[in-house]
């Protein structure tokens, strides 16, 4: 280990634990830009206003908890949530934020319970666009709280190794998506699932609709590995040059590495999958999905377990709650 990466353990040490990763080792609260994190302690004083101002305002209550999740504050995100569920029971819109900061927490048992019952209180209710707390570059939010919903429950039963479950919650995201950036993230999460699965022919065909015309706004990293499954595009191309250091605290790099990983796995690269697996582990980057993914996968390595028996270990409560 060099010495700036000592350095920014070391630093990182010294901030509050806010989880445990899926093998048990404390999670810091992330370093951050002091200006992107001053931004973010003001927009959470405006959301804390509007709060006093009306206590069961819903959309008070989630901006509160999505600023201090933004600053690296996830528990007090779920306390925040959870507040609000006491006054807005079974919402969908509290259990899906909920379920979010769940899954950063890896509290992974947690998060599938909110995610199943935001998806079962919201079944009957028109679908809303859901504001975005950082825009993007076209200032367009692009997803749904349904869409939302979907997807971040098959994520999760795809990190828990229910992979058909998996499938089922990301075919659902697929139909629910209006724009190609939601394509694109249920896509890629649902061919992983499939080779998972030993399914090529099924990931083959769902690469059949990805191309390069896509107008993608935000999910380049999902469209480009996407292209790289499809071979259409080589591993040079997918990595621009703020992507190219996987021990960046950068999400994106995250990413991307793991998303390289798997594909390098399926390919036969155990070794090199394997290096770059535990190099994202080894990273600041840890909320990124990639980066609990990676965990995933070499947990399930480590023990020698299939996806089956990997999703039988959420029964024990070392894993579900950690000191």
């Amino acid at each position: 280990m060099n010495p700036k990466d000592r350095q920014g353990r070391a630093e990182a040490a010294s901030m509050p634990v806010e989880a445990w990763s899926l093998d048990g080792d404390p999670l810091y609260r992330p370093m951050q830009d002091s200006r992107f994190h001053q931004e973010q302690v003001d927009k959470l004083r405006e959301a804390a206003a509007i709060a006093i101002e009306d206590p069961t305002d819903i959309d008070a209550i989630i901006w509160m908890g999505r600023r201090n999740a933004y600053i690296g504050r996830y528990n007090r995100s779920i306390e925040i949530y959870s507040m609000g569920l006491e006054l807005h029971p079974d919402n969908p819109r509290l259990l899906r934020h909920r379920g979010h900061r769940h899954l950063t927490t890896r509290q992974l048992d947690k998060a599938l319970a909110d995610f199943k019952a935001a998806a079962r209180h919201s079944e009957l209710m028109p679908d809303r666009v859901e504001q975005d707390g950082m825009p993007n570059r076209a200032g367009i939010p692009l997803t749904t709280t349904k869409w939302n919903i979907q997807y971040h429950l098959g994520l999760t039963y795809y990190l828990m190794g229910r992979l058909e479950e998996a499938d089922r919650s990301l075919e659902r995201c697929k139909r629910l998506s209006r724009h190609d950036d939601q394509i694109v993230a249920c896509t890629y999460w649902r061919w992983l699932t499939a080779m998972q699965r030993n399914r090529q022919t099924e990931a083959v065909a769902l690469l059949e609709p990805i191309n390069r015309e896509m107008e993608i706004i935000e999910n380049s990293q999902y469209h480009r590995l996407l292209l790289l499954f499809k071979g259409e595009m080589d591993r040079d191309e997918i990595q621009t040059t703020d992507e190219r250091s996987v021990l960046s605290a950068d999400v994106q790099s995250a990413t991307t590495g793991y998303g390289l990983a798997m594909w390098m796995r399926f390919n036969g690269n155990m070794d090199g999958s394997n290096r770059l697996l535990n190099s994202i582990v080894a990273s600041s980057s840890w909320p990124a999905f990639g980066h609990i993914a990676a965990e995933a996968e070499l947990a399930i390595q480590s023990r020698g377990f299939d996806h089956e028996t990997w999703a039988t270990q959420f029964e024990d409560p070392y894993i579900i709650d950690m000191p």
